[in-house]
């Protein structure tokens, strides 16, 4: 149910923006990271230009099998990806520290710095009281997204209307 939510929610602001701006803007729908995948499952509600989807959550055969079964049987609780991710930590003695502790972690080590740096800026906020730097959710949500990963959502791709999939072009 909750990408449900998350998809009706994207589609109704969507929907919402484009009631105030010109009819003859031509619309591009697009997302990051969740927001890609929002972006996909809204694709068939909503009428756009193009799409664009950078780095959408497709798990890896290695992962969707496993998280499949444990779907079907009822226990989504137990998938690696939500566990992993409600252990993460929350908390950097400052912005700087968080920088420098995970430019080194096994996710982000390749990525370039300036990256790193946006992520640490947009996901932590720095408490005036004693400059700590606080992740900004809790990862309990974060887990639950994946608890609720739609089943079949690598075939997503399909739900985007033919017209929108035959042009679409790698950047």
């Amino acid at each position: 149910w909750t990408w449900d939510l998350l998809t009706e929610d994207h589609c109704n602001l969507f929907l919402k923006l484009k009631e105030l701006k010109p009819k003859e803007i031509k619309w591009i729908l697009s997302g990051h990271s969740l927001g890609a995948w929002i972006s996909l499952l809204a694709a068939k509600n909503l009428k756009f230009e193009k799409l664009i989807l950078i780095d959408p959550p497709i798990l890896k055969p290695n992962i969707i099998i496993p998280w499949s079964i444990l779907h079907l049987i009822n226990k989504r609780h137990l998938s690696p990806m939500s566990k992993r991710v409600k252990l993460r930590k929350t908390q950097f003695p400052s912005l700087e520290n968080a920088f420098q502790e995970l430019k080194k972690s096994k996710l982000m080590r390749n990525w370039p710095e300036e990256n790193v740096r946006d992520y640490v800026e947009g996901s932590f906020k720095e408490l005036k009281l004693n400059n700590k730097a606080i992740l900004r959710h809790n990862p309990n949500w974060e887990g639950h997204l994946f608890e609720e990963y739609p089943i079949g959502a690598w075939n997503g791709f399909l739900k985007i209307p033919k017209s929108i999939r035959n042009n679409i072009k790698p950047i």
